[in-house]
């Protein structure tokens, strides 16, 4: 089964559900993460924060190398696509023109852009709505787990 989370920069929630449905370490599974302008990041590969809980919860080995672009070719080869808000997925079908059968929609918000703004000032606020973020991918994917992935593959 072939997945992939999807995001707008693809340094932060779809690097964040990658590494934690990986580290599951399921059988047959291909997981993979892209972001809608991920070709606009310019803080590099990932954010810092992302890092930090991701060594937090000792799966930073789990996270892809760097970010990937979303393309319409990588999408509609997934078994199941992930947008992590409505407006990747509305990207993704109006601008990608993407066929896609099979997604679903998580709703996790991003951190806000004014905390991001002034990132100096805000890095603990930042650290704490990045784990709350964690904490919801982790029990979607938990969920997700139980219900989309069959017996076989666990």
């Amino acid at each position: 089964m072939k997945i992939e989370f999807v995001c707008t920069g693809n340094t932060f929630r779809s690097r964040m559900a990658e590494a934690y449905l990986k580290s599951k370490k399921i059988q047959d599974l291909i997981i993979t993460s892209s972001g809608i302008e991920a070709n606009k990041n310019l803080n590099g590969s990932i954010c810092d924060y992302t890092i930090s809980v991701l060594n937090n919860h000792n799966i930073i080995n789990f996270v892809s190398s760097n970010w990937k672009l979303t393309e319409k070719i990588d999408l509609e080869n997934q078994d199941i696509v992930i947008f992590m808000d409505e407006n990747h997925k509305e990207f993704c079908f109006n601008k990608l023109a993407c066929n896609i059968l099979n997604f679903e929609i998580w709703n996790i918000a991003d951190i806000p852009d004014d905390l991001i703004k002034e990132k100096s000032k805000n890095y603990d606020t930042i650290l704490k709505v990045a784990e709350i973020d964690f904490e919801i991918i982790k029990v979607k994917i938990d969920d997700f787990i139980k219900i989309k992935i069959s017996n076989k593959y666990v």
